[in-house]
């Protein structure tokens, strides 16, 4: 039989023996560890982001903000901004994804005005944790930030910075000083803003499924030298 098939076929007959003495003979200890790695590992991760702030603009039921990206993974899972409120506000935030300023929500999220931070001195990120949708990598998408409430005394404040920081998106704003149509966000000198933001997505199974291998072998290091002889 070829020695390399030899090889695989222990291995398999040890990784088995490895998971079940895993679950059956280890400490309470080692079962959390494996419980925590196994969470850890199948958790999202960042796929996009704008943390540069050079200063913040407000969105209240009259101005809506949004930020336009471009995924590079399937599953988004959820949006971190970088917010506080500005006086008292009592109406919800809402965050939004589509694929295009005008369309329908993919998905959202609201959040309640004691849920974000008080003042400019929290200003803080933010997690709006929305239920997974499918989005297509290289595809255009927008994190549209809206509120039925507030005025320029009392409303939502996002994190922000000019000079395009993010060249794969733009910062959009709704109001009534542009007539109600969603329009770039640029300052006096004609360059485009971004909005703060990160976005997060869900890591691929062949991914998570080596990770975890490789976190039970480092679990259990001492099976590493049968390993080493028989490869």
């Amino acid at each position: 039989m070829n020695k390399k098939i030899i090889g695989v076929f222990f291995l398999m007959l040890i990784m088995g023996s490895a998971l079940q003495v895993v679950g059956t003979t280890i400490d309470k200890k080692n079962q959390l560890e494996i419980k925590k790695n196994h969470d850890e590992i199948n958790s999202d991760e960042l796929d996009q982001e704008q943390p540069i702030q050079t200063g913040n603009t407000f969105i209240t039921r009259e101005v809506f903000r949004a930020q336009s990206f471009i995924p590079t993974k399937h599953t988004l899972t959820r949006v971190e901004l970088f917010i506080y409120k500005h006086g008292t506000m009592n109406a919800d935030f809402k965050l939004s994804i589509r694929e295009n300023l005008i369309g329908s929500d993919l998905t959202s999220a609201l959040m309640q005005a004691n849920q974000i931070p008080p003042n400019i001195q929290s200003q803080a990120w933010v997690d709006f944790n929305f239920l997974d949708i499918d989005v297509n990598p290289g595809s255009v998408y927008y994190i549209v930030c809206t509120t039925q409430g507030g005025n320029l005394d009392n409303c939502y404040v996002l994190g922000c910075a000019n000079n395009n920081p993010y060249p794969q998106g733009d910062a959009w704003e709704y109001g009534a000083f542009n007539n109600y149509i969603w329009q770039k966000m640029e300052d006096l000198y004609g360059k485009p803003y971004d909005l703060c933001f990160r976005t997060y997505v869900e890591k691929s199974r062949f991914e998570n499924s080596n990770i975890l291998l490789i976190k039970i072998l480092e679990q259990y290091i001492n099976i590493f030298p049968i390993l080493s002889k028989i490869l």
